[in-house]
């Protein structure tokens, strides 16, 4: 039987840092939690978007 990709299947899953996401609740330690649809979210409770800026930029 062949698989045929899903319409929607062009996005990819989200890459949470597990790191953050091991004493979660809320994802149980995965980091994404399944929304309506079947889709991957990154958890809200414990995946924190970081500023790439206040990452790289060096201290002037």
């Amino acid at each position: 039987m062949d698989h045929i990709a899903r319409p929607d299947s062009h996005s990819l899953a989200p890459r949470p840092d597990l790191a953050l996401a091991r004493d979660c609740v809320t994802c149980n330690g995965w980091g994404t939690v399944v929304k309506p649809g079947g889709r991957l979210q990154l958890c809200a409770a414990c995946q924190q978007p970081t500023s790439a800026s206040a990452v790289t930029s060096p201290k002037s």
